[in-house]
């Protein structure tokens, strides 16, 4: 199981490289605050405290 944790780790720091040089600060600041909404959202639809 830590293996496969590692490998999606990994997997994540490339992805988050790749998205670095492709999007600018702005559009990441904004997929940011997108993300963060959703997961309240989603914490409310499932009643999970926050």
């Amino acid at each position: 199981m830590q293996e496969n944790i590692g490998h999606h780790i990994a997997e994540e720091e490339d992805m988050f490289k790749v998205a670095r040089q492709v999007f600018e600060k702005a559009e990441l600041a904004d997929l940011g605050d997108r993300m963060e909404q959703r997961r309240q959202s989603a914490r409310q639809e499932l009643n999970i405290p926050g």
